[in-house]
């Protein structure tokens, strides 16, 4: 009988899922208007969690589950600590509620909780426009699952998003008086709510958040697993073979490729994320390849402009030219790299087939340039000998 009336006073749910059919975190009003309730489903049997106010478990509002000696669902209340085991918060804000909607059939671990949409200490309030984190693992916690404190291992997958999960209560705002339990501008000092800044679709925003992370990587495997080696093995090796055909490829390769790519993939991941510590090194790399591969389409142009069919030798901005694209390439391959275990992390069923493609591109281009080095003959253009730019180790 309690559970059917606590049932009766929750309201219809919101859903996300950042990663469909394998994590899922829905919404809905509690027993009163100051309170917001939370379901997650998760397909690993482990342990689950949700992280409010931040991009990563570092310094979120946890709320984590997992199954205890009975069965049942153990919910710890923690504040994210980035690297190492999160303190237990001493103010628990999270209560533990009969499931508020039937657990999926992929969900192997689902739980719900409540707690209070304002926390003024030892906690995130929850605000209209605001970004989650979330994290589940595939090991139980190791000691004592019965405990709040309990340890755990790292998770092994986990993610960020942005969504408004305040919608289920934002209809109870009134005649300008605030009744619905929403924190005030004045209370967290947050932005209105943009709607082109967060996502308010059902759980098919879940896959088309995978399908953006999908495309930034199909964009950037073209990028700098592909058009590169293509766009430098023209330039070096073929300008005998394709006579003055070798300049219009090498452009279109290097340029509406690479750079082309580089750029929509750059925009469409940043849809969805921002910099954070489990994406920082690939993000920085990826900065640093967009600033470079413009530095490199102006250098090439330059470069263009001074030559002349007259040079005797190699001039220093085209060696920068060569060197720097060269550069550019292999960061581009380690970035992509760093990108495919991200796509691992996430748990998505694609990553062996980005896997496989990233060393089977990688070991053709190897194969490439070894064979090419050895058996074709490289041509320069204008009056410059092969002696002449072997000279500058090139």
């Amino acid at each position: 009988m309690l559970v059917f009336l606590f049932l009766l006073a929750v309201s219809e749910a919101k859903s996300f899922c950042p990663l469909s059919n394998q994590f899922c975190i829905s919404s809905s009003t509690g027993a009163s208007d100051t309170q917001l309730c939370f379901t997650v489903h998760s397909a690993n049997t482990g342990w689950a969690a949700m992280g409010v106010g931040s991009k990563t478990m570092t310094n979120s509002d946890m709320y984590m589950g997992w199954k205890n000696s009975t069965g049942g669902i153990t919910l710890s209340n923690r504040a994210g600590g980035g690297y190492f085991l999160p303190p237990v918060n001493s103010q628990q804000n999270g209560i533990l509620v009969p499931l508020i909607e039937s657990q999926p059939d992929w969900s192997k671990l689902s739980f719900s909780f409540c707690r209070s949409v304002i926390i003024s200490t030892n906690g995130k309030s929850i605000t209209p426009l605001q970004v989650f984190s979330y994290a589940s693992a595939k090991t139980n916690p190791t000691t004592n699952v019965d405990s709040i404190s309990a340890s755990f291992s790292k998770h092994s997958s986990a993610g960020n998003f942005k969504f408004d999960f305040t919608i289920v209560i934002a209809n109870q705002t009134t005649n300008g008086t605030n009744t619905s339990g929403l924190p005030t501008d004045d209370q967290t000092n947050s932005q209105p709510l943009n709607p082109t800044d967060s996502t308010t679709s059902d759980s098919s925003s879940g896959s088309s958040m995978k399908t953006v992370i999908l495309a930034h990587a199909v964009l950037m495997f073209i990028a700098w697993a592909v058009a590169p080696f293509i766009g430098i093995f023209i330039a070096r090796y073929l300008k005998g073979i394709l006579g003055h055909h070798w300049f219009k490829l090498h452009i279109l390769f290097m340029g509406p490729i690479v750079f082309g790519c580089t750029l929509a993939g750059f925009i469409t991941v940043n849809l969805y994320f921002t910099i954070s510590d489990d994406n920082k090194s690939h993000a920085i790399i990826g900065w640093i390849l967009i600033v470079g591969t413009f530095a490199q389409v102006i250098l090439g142009i330059i470069c263009d402009r001074l030559f002349s069919m007259e040079r005797t030798s190699i001039p220093w901005w085209d060696v920068l030219h060569w060197w720097w694209g060269r550069s550019l390439m292999v960061l581009g391959v380690v970035n992509v790299y760093l990108g495919k275990e991200l796509i691992n992390n996430l748990g998505y069923d694609e990553y062996s087939s980005f896997n496989n493609g990233f060393w089977v591109m990688f070991a053709i281009g190897i194969a490439a340039f070894g064979v090419a080095e050895y058996k074709i003959e490289k041509v320069h253009d204008g009056k410059v000998h092969d002696g002449a730019a072997n000279s500058k180790n090139l």
